[in-house]
């Protein structure tokens, strides 16, 4: 879930936060209420978009885009993991949203697994990345590892854009305890901030600066996009 006014925008500052909590399985109404609480908090913190994990509501694994006026739209995870494939269908489209100050696009957990979704959302204009996760403990690609040197920079210094990855924490009452882990990436992948630790509920703030991702897409040595060549890039049977 991302909670922010949409509309048309001239790229400026803005302040995100990013939300570590826990959801407990098919607790609706308990999970909603964490989410208002949080939300409010952020909100009274000066956040202008505010991003919740994956499965934060209900379990159901679509991120809605809520502003003032209400749904503005939804991403359906495109990429199903293969422990969920008898329980979740994978969905279709890879959709873009205008804040007044900023365009993002979002992705879910194992589709940071896939390089040409981050691409697409960037091709398509997005200049910061929402990656909301419900990461286990153990898990073979922790967030913590990512963070480092792993998945999510590697997008973020890919395709030139913010973002930020907020992971659950702690035990759903499911099976599942959650590794937590929250961070924010700036356009050349390089750590912003990042939560204090996985085993508390957090807000984690960052102010993204306008004048940083434009100095990051006027370097040739790292707009690496701007020197894609994609009609080399497609297969054929004849390939």
């Amino acid at each position: 879930m991302i909670v922010s006014d949409l509309t048309r925008h001239d790229l400026q500052d803005v302040t995100i936060a990013a939300i570590q909590m826990t959801a407990v399985a098919g607790d609706i109404e308990g999970n909603l209420t964490s989410i208002d609480r949080l939300l409010g908090d952020a909100i009274g913190q000066g956040a202008d978009i505010v991003r919740f994990t994956e499965l934060s509501v209900c379990g159901y694994n679509t991120q809605l885009v809520i502003s003032p006026d209400g749904i503005e739209g939804k991403y359906r995870k495109s990429h199903v993991h293969t422990t969920e494939i008898s329980t979740r269908r994978h969905g279709d489209g890879l959709p873009i949203f205008d804040h007044p100050k900023i365009r993002f696009g979002v992705e879910i957990c194992y589709g940071t697994h896939f390089p040409e979704i981050s691409t697409a959302l960037a091709d398509k204009g997005a200049e910061r990345i929402f990656l909301s996760h419900a990461s286990e403990v153990p898990s073979p690609h922790p967030i913590s590892r990512r963070a480092g040197n792993g998945l999510s920079p590697s997008r973020v210094y890919d395709n030139t854009v913010f973002a930020a990855i907020c992971n659950q924490m702690g035990d759903n009452q499911a099976g599942h305890v959650f590794l937590g882990v929250t961070f924010v990436c700036d356009p050349t992948g390089k750590l912003m901030i990042q939560s204090s630790d996985g085993s508390s509920e957090e807000i984690v703030l960052a102010n993204l600066k306008a004048n940083v991702l434009e100095d990051a897409c006027h370097v040739p040595e790292t707009f690496f996009r701007h020197f894609q060549r994609p009609e080399i890039y497609e297969t054929t049977e004849n390939d």
